[in-house]
């Protein structure tokens, strides 16, 4: 009897865990076509080109998972550079948006990015995707001027 509580107490323990870790794939694949997030734009002189940006996010493949998997310093993973432009997915450990429809997909994100934040032939700034769009270790950023590292966001800085 006391094994059978253990493990009812266990599974209990477990989906909590779960449920404060991310939205679940019924909420992802449920999202609002306009999950776009929240935006922080910060281009300025030393911003990568536009030009550089598009061609780092025109190789990231639409079934790309963009998972943050850098568990020191920055919480940063680097997905790929090109030109002037580093492309990085940030936040805790595990953290990822997936690829379940098109409004979910990184590369979507970016080219939102991309085209709000865009001054001239320079771009630069975080996006942080909505909680139904992202599998979070934590909570989701609620304001993108109290940014935490662990926080689930792309971003586009000079390389």
């Amino acid at each position: 009897m006391v094994k059978f509580w253990a493990a009812a107490i266990w599974s209990v323990t477990v989906a909590c865990i779960v449920a404060v870790q991310g939205a679940s794939l019924v909420e992802r694949d449920s999202c609002p076509t306009n999950d776009h997030g929240s935006l922080k734009c910060e281009t300025s002189g030393g911003s990568p080109l536009v030009a550089d940006c598009e061609a780092a996010i025109n190789t990231i493949p639409d079934n790309a998972y963009c998972t943050q998997e850098n568990a020191h310093g920055s919480l940063c993973t680097t997905m790929v550079r090109v030109g002037t432009c580093k492309i990085d997915v940030c936040g805790a450990l595990s953290s990822t948006v997936s690829p379940i429809s098109s409004v979910t997909r990184c590369n979507t994100y970016l080219r939102t990015l991309l085209a709000s934040c865009k001054s001239g032939s320079l771009v630069g700034g975080q996006i942080f995707p909505q909680h139904c769009s992202v599998h979070y270790v934590d909570t989701p950023i609620q304001d993108p001027g109290l940014v935490d590292k662990h926080h689930y966001r792309l971003q586009f800085s000079h390389s």
